[in-house]
């Protein structure tokens, strides 16, 4: 349930079904609100955990402790490939933190709309897309996105 205060009850029930792992589809504060109650709860002494949407900044919110032995999915992560590293250091040094997969995207994105109207010079939305569109996504983030008519992007994970 979305915003939900109190998750005991469907981690009860989730823990006497057997499984032997508990995904949990929810992101946010639901999602830190969920783990820390199946810890408290020694639900993750029986169980696994697996966030299916969860950041790096959750993970670092509710601890290594609370976090052991979860699984998670996410789009990237900062220490995947050369490219990502670097680029992490170097956001590292700024923000005295890792970035997360979004903040990775969104430099991502706006470095490539960026590099768009640079390469046309102009900010004509119209001409600014046809440029995006003509120009591949190679970067620390991605390589090899596909881009669907709508515009939209699809890359690995």
């Amino acid at each position: 349930p979305l915003n939900a205060s109190d998750f005991s009850s469907f981690l009860l029930q989730a823990q006497g079904s057997g499984a032997q792992i508990l995904g949990l589809a929810n992101a946010g504060g639901d999602t830190i609100n969920a783990v820390k109650a199946a810890n408290e709860f020694g639900i993750t002494k029986g169980m696994k955990l697996a966030g299916l949407l969860m950041f790096i900044n959750d993970v670092h919110s509710l601890g290594l402790k609370t976090t052991e032995g979860m699984y998670l999915t996410d789009s990237w992560y900062w220490n995947q490939t050369p490219e990502a590293r670097a680029w992490s250091r170097r956001f590292f040094e700024k923000m005295k933190r890792m970035p997360s997969s979004l903040q990775a995207a969104d430099y991502s994105a706006v470095t490539h709309y960026l590099k768009a109207v640079d390469a046309i010079k102009t900010d004509d939305a119209d001409k600014v897309i046809a440029q995006m569109k003509a120009t591949p996504i190679k970067d620390f983030y991605t390589t090899g996105t596909i881009r669907k008519e709508d515009g939209r992007g699809i890359h690995d994970m």
